[in-house]
């Protein structure tokens, strides 16, 4: 039931996010503390919803721009922390790094999810194969759920198969809380100039400094 649970929210979280409800719950704030509820360590769960929202927050989608999928980030940080995955200091870091470079693949698959809306959306006002759009908005509904139990969880599980073969090699002792509030006063001080950057540029500079705070801490 678990298992169950942990798909539906996957999939329930991406068509909030790409495609229906829109109720917020695909935000990281609330995505990350409902995984902490449900499966335990709400306190860090919550914690890292908030760095998470933070890190989104330098990725603003202006029209028709695709930010990078802040939705995945959480609930693979949710399920790291929340099974036991993440630990230690050193685990934290190394699964933060994972997921924010995964992320770029996960939003990828999201620009082709749009990209076959869009050719729906143009099948059907061409040949009319439906006699409503309400068989696209169907089709565009599901092909986000299934994003979502697929390729989140794809992802999440590959980022945790790396973590836990390398994680005996690397160990950091240290408050993970503290680590997380200082991250998060980072990007909440840095975030207005952050925001004349180029996408790419901004998940460039954080990567590096997420590896340079790694290695002073």
């Amino acid at each position: 039931m678990s298992y169950l649970a942990l798909l539906m929210i996957a999939g329930f979280s991406s068509v909030d996010r790409n495609a229906a409800f829109h109720i917020m719950f695909s935000r990281p704030l609330v995505l990350s503390t409902i995984i902490g509820l449900l499966f335990g360590n709400v306190y860090l769960c919550f914690l890292s919803g908030l760095l998470i929202e933070l890190f989104g927050n330098i990725d603003v989608p202006v029209g028709t721009k695709i930010s990078k999928d802040d939705t995945f980030l959480a609930y693979s940080m949710g399920i790291l922390v929340s099974f036991g995955i993440i630990q230690t200091l050193s685990d934290y870091l190394l699964g933060l790094l994972l997921v924010i470079i995964f992320v770029l693949p996960v939003t990828y698959v999201d620009m082709l999810t749009r990209k076959w809306n869009q050719h729906l959306l143009d099948k059907y006002l061409k040949y009319r194969i439906y006699k409503s759009p309400s068989g696209i908005i169907v089709k565009g509904i599901t092909i986000a759920f299934l994003k979502g139990v697929v390729i989140y969880n794809i992802f999440c599980l590959i980022a945790a198969f790396i973590l836990v073969r390398i994680e005996d090699y690397v160990s950091i002792q240290g408050d993970i809380t503290a680590y997380i509030f200082l991250m998060s006063s980072f990007l909440a001080g840095y975030l207005i100039r952050f925001l004349s950057f180029k996408s790419v540029y901004k998940y460039i500079v954080f990567t590096v400094g997420l590896l340079l705070g790694w290695l002073v801490i």
